[in-house]
């Protein structure tokens, strides 16, 4: 199942970057979850290039959510402050975003991703 990152729109230029490179270092994340640069919206004949301002990556079982936010949760812990919302959109469309203090958002995303997976 592949799962689209994005950093919250106030965020400094270069934080999405940062993210992807800090994935592509993350051992398990590069091996596994294979993250890639793509698009949030389609490409416009009319328009010079797309805009790539997504990332997305593989869920599996070499590579799980708890892995991605503990991996996200590292890279926020690095930035200023408590580091930007990064907002995680699995293919159904549902959403769950790391904003505030990194341990208590990481703890509370691990309960409702087990939520999710009972159904």
């Amino acid at each position: 199942m592949r799962v689209a990152l994005s950093v919250e729109s106030g965020a400094a230029d270069g934080e999405m970057r940062s993210l992807f490179d800090w994935l592509c270092e993350d051992s398990a994340a590069r091996r596994h979850g294979r993250p890639q640069w793509e698009a949030s919206t389609p490409h416009r004949p009319d328009l010079m290039g797309g805009v790539f301002d997504v990332i997305t990556l593989a869920l599996n079982s070499a590579f799980s959510a708890g892995q991605l936010l503990l991996a996200i949760a590292q890279w926020r812990a690095g930035r200023r402050g408590d580091g930007p919302a990064v907002t995680v959109t699995y293919p159904d469309g549902v959403t769950i975003t790391l904003s505030g203090p990194a341990p208590q958002n990481v703890e509370e995303l691990v309960c409702r991703l087990t939520t999710m997976s009972r159904g």
